[in-house]
């Protein structure tokens, strides 16, 4: 009796089994956001949320695959083209999927520091103990004051 009774156990969960272990992988897309996403030296996607979404499709029985990109615009495209399924933003119900996707990129800004050629600084670790110039009221002036090596008195 009991042999027939896990047969039958066997018979209706081998199938379950089997879709879960050939279910397509979660493509999650996220954006550089330390620390909730990130990546990292290594190429590999961390963070809070990355850590999340792991344990979450682990103990389901997924794979999940790591699509990183530019801002939270590019997440929602992604969500809305069908090039993800999830992500580390806000849209985790149809409702905040819409909100989201309200929203407009305007573009973007990057801080960098330029030096000249074939000189001595190789890393901005270089610059410390000098003076660097920036424009007044630009970006660059709170971008500077953000920095370590500023907030120090290192450059």
């Amino acid at each position: 009796m009991i042999r027939q009774i896990l047969l039958v156990i066997l018979f209706v969960t081998g199938p379950a089994a089997a879709t879960v272990a050939m279910a397509e992988p979660i493509r999650m897309t996220y954006e550089e956001f330390h620390p909730y996403s990130f990546t990292d030296g290594a190429g590999e996607p961390q963070g809070v949320s990355i850590d999340i979404m792991r344990r979450i499709a682990d103990a389901a029985g997924y794979e999940v695959l790591f699509q990183p990109t530019q801002n939270p615009a590019g997440m929602l495209e992604d969500l809305r083209s069908g090039a993800a399924d999830v992500t580390s933003l806000l849209a985790l119900t149809p409702e905040r999927l819409a909100a989201g996707l309200a929203t407009e990129k305007l573009g973007a800004f990057e801080l960098r520091a330029f030096v000249r050629g074939h000189g001595s600084v190789a890393n901005l670790g270089d610059l410390t103990g000098t003076t660097v110039g920036v424009v007044r009221g630009s970006f660059a002036v709170s971008g500077c004051a953000a920095d370590p090596l500023y907030k120090t008195g290192g450059i």
